[in-house]
This record gives structure tokens, C-alpha cells and sequence, in this order.
């Protein structure tokens, strides 16, 4: 008689072992019920509870949802995380990568690290390859990787764009944003590169990037680094990316993170997208597996993003902006008193506002007007409206109606978002200007007491305190019912101060 024996594994893969995760949350089961759940010991159960956290961040930055080898236990995590970070150098310095030399250095970082026992194979370099979902090739930044005329884009795009649906076609670039800026400092600031000193602490660069169904993914904000108002504050509430450097400007190192993070993010979800973008210095030219990147013919306008949906970004951050300062007006002397009081998270609430705010048929539009084909082109065939009769309420109450709307929604429209070339290649590169000290209020976060709401003011101040508390606790949900209220509240009394 033959008898059937159910043999345990013994290895989960990083799937099984989020799924071990996800059911334990959701059914509350035991580490004997999860074994028998998922037919293996209830040693490899408890290992997977026990770190679950570095799990799910594995699971999250590569995707790799078959893998089984145990990084931790073999040390192999600790070399991952090496040469991701030297790969992204490497990238970032224009240095040309090899497969020979990725193996090299891996043993290098081995060596370092004390472990004798790894091996620098050609399957631990596919491996590697796959979890990060990039190719390897010499990077040239002697000639654009574009050489099309633009008589021929058009042509070429259509081609392109062949086999791609509206939700794979991507357009990202940057922009810069000076985030306190007022309808007064119009004059004094159109045209500013801000390279150094105090104005360089008072501009960030957005990294904007969406398809042409208009849906946008999360903004990567690059402003100074370690500001005082974002100390223990989780981001990840607010949705958006954090990086910082001392002129707040994109670099290299910055946009291969971000491309490579995209590309393992398009991988999990099993599609394959083109992102369009234009030449920079700190675009590189890599080969992503799920990616396609092509950049735009040089020196040409015809990417989406500049087309009309950066402006309705700012358009809309403008308007944020003065919400805030009529609804806080009197707390200070003059509009501009109070705005220097503006703080990085402000701008990090009214940049996801904004971009919340942008109507996806402008998206559309954008892309159409850009040469993009689309079966929607019919239907936004005409420019969507960009009037709004509250923004030139709001500048008339803070009595700057001497200033136009467009002169003030493309205050920075010049403003560098990239260290130039030229500057790069002198000698003083390092002795730089020193940077003005700040009148920005910034504060940690302290719960404070909520009192009874008598007037809108105060009710403002109480939903303030508020979003400090859901901060604090990392509750995004929080977080995000509140930044909505504020936002209502703030037209409320912009509303009130006009009247």
C-alpha cells in the first residue's frame, strides 16, 4: 500500500513570505496555523514575523517576488545594498559599467564586509541584474542619444508610441518652485538662477512625471538638506520622495535612484512603459528592463509637461499659497512678513494639493498638443480654460493687483533646477556664498492641547495641532482628512479677508 507523505518545505519565496505576513495581520493566526497554512516549519514562520519589516522593504525596493535565498542569513543583503549604492556612483559619474567589473568590486565589497565565503558568479550577476531591473552598458554624454531633426519627430513619435496604450506613455521632467514666493518679489526674482545664497534656501526642484491618462506618480521634492521642520516627520504621509543636497538642485546620482526605483515599481506590476523626457546633464542614458526611455530632440519645447501642465502646477501652488497668507494675515505686520514664516512642509502639503488639482483632461491636452497621438484628441482637441477668477481675487485682497497673474504663476520659470556644466568644471566649486540666515519659523512637532473651537481662526489652529498629532502617530490616512480640511478652511477665510 502506498502511502502519500506531505513533505515540508523548507524556504519560503519573498512573496510567500509577504503573504505569510499579510494573512498573520489580516486573520490573526498563529505560527502553528501559518506552518500548516503554507506547508513549512514553524522556524522559517517565526523567521519570516521576526523580520518582516526588512521583508517588506526587500519585497518593496526590488520586486524580485520569486526570489528564495536568504540574504540575511548568508550576508548577501548587506553586498546588495553595496553595490546598489556604488552602481548608482558609478551611473551617476558617467563611468562606463561591465559585468566583469560589477563582479570585481562585488568581491572588493565582500572582502570588506568579512564574508569569504561569496562568490562573484555570472548567476549572482544576473541575479543582481534582475533584482534591479537594469541593464548595464557605457554611458556617452559626448553626443545627445537623439538624432532626429524635427521635421522627423513627429513621425518618429507615432512610431514610438506604437503598441503603447495612453496609461504606458510617460512624460516627467523638473521644475523649479520658489516656495514662499509672494506677487511682490515678481520684479526681484524673474530671471534668478539662484546658484548660492539665500534664495537657494527658499527654491526647491520638482520632479513632476505623468501619463497621458493623467495619472500622476508620486513628486520627488529635492530641497535643502535636514530642514528643522521635517525632523520625525514620515514622509511617506504626505506622498511624496525626499531628497536634499546644498543648492537643491538634481543631480545624476538623484534622477538614476529615482529611474531605477520607477522601473522596479513598473516591473511588480508587470507592464512595460515608454517615458519620454528631454537631454539634461543629470539624464542618463541607462537601459531599464521594463522602461523604454527616449529623450526629446535637443533644444525643443515639445514635451507635455511644458506645454501647459507645469503652469497649472504652479497656478495651483500659487493659489495655495495666498490662501494660506490672507487666512494667517493677521499674525503679522504684511503679507511678505508672514510668508518668510512658510516652512518646507507647507510647500510639501500645497505640492501635493496642486497636483491633486490638475484636471486630467489638461493632462490629455498637454500630450496632444505635443504631437502625442491619442483616441481622446477629439474630444480635447480644444485648450482647456486656465482662468480662475479666485487667484485674481486673492492677489487683489493682498492689494497685488498691480502684478499680473502670469507674470507671478512663472516667477521661476528660468530658475536652474541642475548644477550647470560650467560651473562644474571650475576650480571654486566649493568656495560658495554663504548662506543667509533664515527668518523661516521652523518647529518639531509637539501635540498641543486642543481647546473648544469658537471662530474659523481658531478651528484652524486646532486642525494645525491635529495634523501634528496624525504625524506623529504616522497616520497617513489622518494626515491626508486633515491637509484637506486645512485646505477648505484656508479658502474659507481667504473668502472672509476679501470680503
Amino acid at each position: 500500500m502506498d502511502m502519500k507523505m506531505t513533505t515540508k518545505r523548507t524556504r519560503l519565496s519573498l512573496k510567500e513570505k509577504v503573504d505569510v505576513i499579510i494573512v498573520r495581520e489580516k486573520e490573526k493566526l498563529s505560527v502553528r496555523d501559518l506552518a500548516k497554512k503554507f506547508n513549512v516549519g514553524k522556524t522559517c514562520i517565526a523567521e519570516t514575523l521576526k523580520n518582516k519589516n526588512e521583508i517588506l522593504e526587500r519585497f518593496e525596493n526590488h520586486g524580485n517576488i520569486n526570489s528564495k535565498k536568504d540574504f540575511r542569513t548568508e550576508g548577501g543583503l548587506a553586498i546588495d545594498k553595496a553595490m546598489y549604492d556604488w552602481l548608482c556612483r558609478a551611473l551617476s559619474c558617467n563611468a562606463p559599467i561591465s559585468g566583469t567589473l560589477i563582479r570585481d568590486k562585488a568581491l572588493e565589497v565582500a572582502r570588506n564586509l568579512g564574508n569569504t565565503k561569496f562568490k562573484a558568479s555570472a548567476g549572482w550577476l544576473d541575479r543582481f541584474k534582475a533584482r534591479h531591473g537594469i541593464k548595464f552598458k557605457t554611458l556617452c554624454r559626448e553626443e545627445p542619444p537623439v538624432d532626429w531633426s524635427l521635421n522627423d519627430w513627429d513621425t518618429n513619435l507615432k512610431d514610438l508610441c506604437a503598441g503603447f496604450s495612453s496609461r504606458d506613455i510617460y512624460n516627467c521632467d523638473e521644475t523649479a518652485l520658489f516656495f514662499k514666493a509672494l506677487p511682490d518679489e515678481t520684479m526681484s526674482l524673474q530671471g534668478k538662477t539662484c546658484e548660492s545664497g539665500r534664495l537657494s534656501g527658499e527654491r526647491l526642484t520638482i520632479l513632476l512625471c505623468t501619463n497621458m491618462a493623467g495619472e500622476f506618480e508620486t513628486p520627488l521634492i529635492i530641497g535643502k538638506e535636514n530642514p528643522i521642520c521635517l525632523d520625525n516627520v514620515d514622509l511617506n504621509l504626505f506622498s511624496v520622495d525626499w531628497r536634499g543636497n546644498d543648492k537643491s538642485w538634481m543631480t545624476l546620482e538623484i534622477m538614476t535612484e529615482w529611474l531605477i526605483s520607477f522601473n522596479n515599481k513598473i516591473s511588480r506590476q508587470r507592464r512595460n512603459i515608454i517615458l519620454f523626457m528631454d537631454y539634461a546633464e543629470s539624464h542618463p542614458p541607462i537601459e531599464l528592463s521594463n522602461i523604454k526611455i527616449v529623450f526629446f530632440p535637443p533644444n525643443t519645447t515639445c514635451q507635455p509637461l511644458e506645454q501647459g501642465i507645469i503652469y497649472n502646477f504652479k497656478f495651483n501652488y500659487r493659489k495655495c499659497l495666498m490662501r494660506y497668507v490672507l487666512a494667517h494675515i493677521e499674525e503679522s505686520v504684511n503679507p511678505s512678513e508672514l510668508s518668510r514664516k512658510i516652512n518646507v512642509l507647507n510647500a510639501i502639503q500645497w505640492v501635493r494639493t496642486s497636483i491633486k488639482n490638475i484636471k486630467k483632461e489638461t493632462v490629455v491636452h498637454c500630450f496632444v498638443k505635443s504631437g502625442f497621438p491619442s483616441l481622446l484628441s477629439e474630444i480635447y482637441n480644444n485648450s482647456p480654460e486656465n482662468t480662475d477668477p479666485e487667484i485674481v481675487s486673492l492677489m487683489e485682497a493682498l492689494q497685488f493687483s498691480n502684478v499680473s497673474c502670469e507674470s507671478y504663476v512663472t516667477i521661476d520659470i528660468n530658475t536652474l533646477t541642475e548644477l550647470p556644466l560650467k560651473i562644474e568644471d571650475t576650480p571654486n566649486l566649493n568656495s560658495e556664498l554663504k548662506v543667509e540666515e533664515s527668518d523661516e519659523e521652523e518647529t518639531k512637532y509637539n501635540l498641543a492641547e486642543v481647546g473648544q473651537v469658537i471662530t474659523n481662526k481658531e478651528a484652524l489652529s486646532q486642525l494645525q495641532s491635529l495634523l501634528h498629532y496624525y504625524i506623529a502617530n504616522n497616520d497617513s490616512e489622518g494626515v491626508n482628512s486633515i491637509s484637506k480640511l486645512q485646505e477648505n478652511l484656508e479658502k474659507k477665510l481667504a473668502e472672509e479677508k476679501k470680503c
